[in-house]
């Protein structure tokens, strides 16, 4: 028996991702896997997975899934996003249980740019060296998620009857950020590295799963800047 989880809205950088694509470093493949280690983790757990299994990965753009041919049951872990069955409200974090038809939106609320859907069964898709994992820059592991495929997933599972929360993950925090400075330090003068850490600095938005830019004060440079 398999369920079908049909995808009706993937916005930008949803992706499938196990627990990445070890071993290939040498041959210059990185492993992927997902940006949240800990909260991917987390979901899988909850969902009765084992730990690395592949689950999908959410940013800000948001997800809709609507299960077809057989009831499935979802962990999601999503602090700070908006969570909805059908339109109502779901807990940010929960094991959840869609009947065929129902659907599951997932979008950015007023924190946290990475949630993760695990489906209480095996995402049955055809590895790529060893790992579903999506590998953006290169296309190894497929393409991000779109509107209209569909994912088999076999043995589902759908245990819970009633949407149960699940306890806060990932509370959001407004602690400083500790910075270790690199071997180059000295390529920027002590103005400008003193002007980095006072900030202030936000993420771009042409920031993505490879590197994060930040937009805020100009730094000169002291020795030029090909490091």
């Amino acid at each position: 028996m398999s369920a079908i989880l049909r995808i009706a809205h993937a916005g930008p950088g949803v992706t499938l991702q196990d627990a990445g694509r070890w071993g290939y470093l040498r041959y210059g493949v990185t492993q992927a896997g997902p940006m949240d280690a800990l909260a991917h983790e987390f979901a899988n757990r909850m969902a009765g997975n084992d730990a690395g299994a592949a689950a999908i990965e959410v940013s800000v753009g948001g997800l809709d899934i609507v299960v077809e041919e057989t009831p499935l049951q979802f962990a999601v872990v999503a602090p700070g996003f908006r969570v909805a069955r059908d339109g109502a409200a779901l807990p940010a974090s929960c094991l959840v249980t869609l009947a065929p038809g129902e659907k599951l939106a997932i979008r950015a609320g007023e924190s946290g740019a990475w949630a993760y859907l695990a489906p209480a069964g095996q995402i049955a898709a055809e590895p790529e060296l060893g790992s579903l994992s999506m590998h953006a820059r290169t296309g190894v592991g497929g393409a991000g998620l779109k509107a209209g495929d569909r994912l088999n997933i076999a043995e589902p599972r759908a245990e819970v009857a009633s949407p149960r929360v699940l306890s806060d993950f990932r509370a959001a925090s407004d602690a400083p950020i500790r910075v270790v400075a690199g071997p180059q330090d000295d390529y920027f003068a002590a103005a400008a590295f003193a002007r980095f850490l006072d900030g202030p600095w936000r993420v771009a938005a042409r920031s993505d799963r490879m590197a994060y830019a930040l937009e805020g004060p100009r730094l000169d440079h002291a020795q030029g800047f090909n490091i």
